[in-house]
């Protein structure tokens, strides 16, 4: 067996460790006897990763060495060896029996406990440098950095490509039973009511957002995403470096192009496509894409509306503001959701916020009688507010960030109320398998990428609200140190990880092919 020459810091340091636990198989039934033997091949063909494991002194293994098992003569010499997380007794009695006992099987001549601390430490987004710190503490037999890198490379990343590519295949196969059922197309005219139309395919919404290994302008690496907009599903991940392209700003709309044309390659009909209000990817969508709608996600334009509302609030004499962040961006919010994918019904409401912030509810714009949407306040309520008076200096900073031309013309871009929401849990979830402030591979970074990818797609749809033992759903408490204050959300059901057994799976029938190398 030859080691692979990466470097055994591929992975750096990671900032938080977890712990690994084994996914339930429910097709797994365990034997009603057990021997402390394992001496039939029928035991060493299952799954390493379903059979339980402990960790045992050295002397308490040493203490069945004893007396052979032959003949009941004392055994005279034991010669202890290690072969990665692999321990190995020879040992020779008075009557000249002997035998090689292993605390593991082995496929091929690897040890099996090899392969499966390997996996475990890629498949849990940890690293083989926490792996070595913790088994220096407890002075614990692993594989080393090196063997660590081979197996990875060798057995690992083939494995996570393949079921990435097998999932992916069944998302663009359940898209294109979607895609299939198309839409009759509708009358143009009263005279053509009751004719046949060519149908209409259906065209799919996607979101897009990218996300740089590190903080700053100085990033190395920019991943793009692309989500169907209808299930939350990953169905496109891109991976672009800077040095393929002229800088690191750059590479967030090379690493877009990149994947919405994969996408399209797949014969995938998109409509709209919603990213953030990047001039770059702007004009790719403009120049390349002029059939496709480009919508502005509103997540991201609302969190950029706010900072600046708080950067304004900082200065004197406009303090105000910072009491009103909250609603307006609140509004900006029940605005694009409700402004029925008109773009000029969704300024109309966006412009109302400027009434409403005086304590006037009621107002007349070129002749038209128009009011707020919410419920009539109580007199209470109105006292406790903190009203701008017309006129005041918050007054004019708040109208000038609403009433930014900028602003307004990227409204025209959001009417269909599409956000990236989705894609920005998943990014936090990224930081599980690949921290900023790693320092991986390009191949590290794309392979516990499509890890995430993989948890993603795995709990997205099926993950579900937690209920009590009456039926209702299951809520927590929690301070959010953004708003200084208490707030209640959701308690979601745990995640599943049942890619990371399939995962082991193909590892192991990697390992039954005497084709490769390692």
């Amino acid at each position: 067996m030859t080691e692979a020459p990466h470097s055994p810091l591929d992975f750096g340091i990671s900032l938080n460790s977890r712990e690994y636990q084994y996914p339930h198989n429910e097709n797994y039934r365990p034997e009603m006897e057990s021997s402390l033997t394992s001496s039939s091949e029928e035991e060493t063909d299952r799954t390493g990763g379903q059979e339980p494991k402990v960790i045992v002194y050295q002397s308490c293994v040493l203490e069945l060495f004893k007396m052979c098992q032959t003949c009941g003569s004392p055994i005279n010499s034991t010669d202890i060896s290690y072969f990665g997380a692999q321990m190995r007794v020879k040992w020779d009695c008075l009557k000249g029996h002997n035998g090689t006992w292993t605390s593991s099987p082995e496929i091929h001549g690897m040890p099996e406990v090899d392969l499966l601390v390997a996996s475990a430490v890629l498949f849990t987004g940890a690293t083989i440098t926490e792996l070595e710190d913790m088994s220096k503490v407890m002075n614990l037999k692993v594989i080393s950095p090196t063997t660590f890198c081979g197996i990875q490379k060798a057995y690992l990343f083939p494995a996570i490509e393949q079921l990435y590519t097998l999932q992916r295949d069944q998302i663009l196969e359940r898209a294109s039973i979607k895609q299939n059922l198309q839409l009759p197309q509708p009358p143009t005219s009263s005279e053509e009511v009751g004719e046949m139309h060519q149908p209409l395919p259906k065209l799919f919404h996607l979101s897009g957002n990218g996300r740089h290994d590190t903080f700053g302008s100085s990033s190395k690496y920019c991943c793009y995403t692309f989500t169907m907009d209808d299930t939350k599903e990953i169905i496109q991940t891109n991976l672009v470096q800077v040095t393929e392209i002229s800088s690191s700003v750059a590479m967030e709309a090379e690493a877009f192009r990149h994947g919405l044309e994969a996408i399209l390659d797949t014969g995938l009909k998109v409509g709209v496509v919603s990213t953030d209000r990047s001039p770059s990817i702007r004009r790719i969508m403009q120049e390349e894409y002029p059939r496709i709608k480009h919508q502005f996600d509103v997540l991201h334009t609302a969190k950029s509306f706010h900072k600046k509302m708080l950067k304004a609030a900082r200065k004197r004499g406009q303090g105000p503001l910072a009491d009103w962040a909250k609603y307006v961006i609140n509004h900006m919010w029940f605005s694009s959701a409700s402004c029925g994918a008109n773009s000029e019904e969704l300024v109309r409401r966006w412009l109302g916020i400027l009434h409403h912030v005086t304590d006037v509810h009621s107002w007349t714009t070129n002749g038209e009688e128009q009011h707020c949407l919410h419920p009539q306040m109580s007199d209470g309520v109105r006292k406790k507010k903190k009203w701008l008076e017309r006129g005041s200096l918050p007054y004019k900073v708040l109208s000038n960030l609403v009433q930014d031309k900028h602003l307004l013309r990227d409204f025209e871009n959001m009417e269909l109320f599409m956000h990236t929401g989705a894609l920005e849990v998943f990014h936090s979830a990224v930081l599980k398998y690949m921290p900023k402030r790693q320092c991986p591979s390009y191949h590290g970074i794309r392979e516990r990428g499509l890890l995430a990818v993989l948890e993603h797609n795995e709990n997205i749809v099926k993950r579900r609200p937690a209920t009590t033992k009456e039926g209702g759903l299951k809520m927590k408490q929690f301070f959010c140190q953004r708003t200084n204050q208490w707030a209640m959300k959701v308690v979601y059901q745990p995640h599943t990880h049942n890619f990371r057994q399939r995962l082991l799976e193909i590892v192991m029938a990697q390992r039954q092919d005497p084709t490769l190398p390692y």
